[in-house]
């Protein structure tokens, strides 16, 4: 036997748990949506937010951030990224709020970010941690996918920060 796969063809699965695939996405595509969406979903249920709170998304033009504005926007929330001016146009598309171009500007010293509900790291931005300590409001979150800071290794470690 194979230990921990197959050589299926095909496999039975409940209706409820499968998607129709839209003809004009490759298989590898659609496979890809289910992981990125799912990590996107989950990191911006754990901000707890509420349509009309506003988040920043660290990597708008990565995979997993770019899927994060999106979801953002449907949840009703006022979404801010980060790209460069190379990403600049695909961001958009993904119909963010405001969009900081982090080779020009940083964004925890915007003034537009003072007081932020959440953010969510979907790239592991080094010190992505303590830089969001300067922006983020009193009782808000951060959420990361990609750091590997000692600090957020333990979250019983340390009490809440923002608070």
């Amino acid at each position: 036997g194979t230990p921990g796969g197959a050589f299926a063809e095909y496999a039975a699965v409940p209706a409820e748990k499968v998607s129709k695939k839209d003809p004009n996405v490759s298989f590898e595509n659609a496979a890809a949506v289910a992981l990125v969406g799912t990590t996107a979903m989950q990191c911006l249920n754990l901000l707890k937010l509420s349509p009309g709170q506003r988040v920043l998304v660290l990597g708008g033009a990565g995979a997993v951030g770019n899927m994060a504005i999106q979801i953002a926007k449907a949840s009703g929330y006022k979404v801010y990224t980060t790209a460069s001016a190379r990403t600049k146009e695909y961001v958009e598309k993904a119909g963010p709020d405001g969009i900081i171009n982090y080779t020009e500007e940083k964004w925890e010293e915007s003034e537009e970010m003072k007081g932020i509900d959440g953010i969510f790291d979907a790239i592991g931005e080094k010190d992505g941690f303590e830089k969001a300590k300067k922006v983020v409001k009193e009782g808000g979150s951060f959420v990361t996918i990609a750091n590997f800071d000692p600090q957020l290794a333990d979250p019983t470690a340390h009490g809440p920060l923002f608070r």
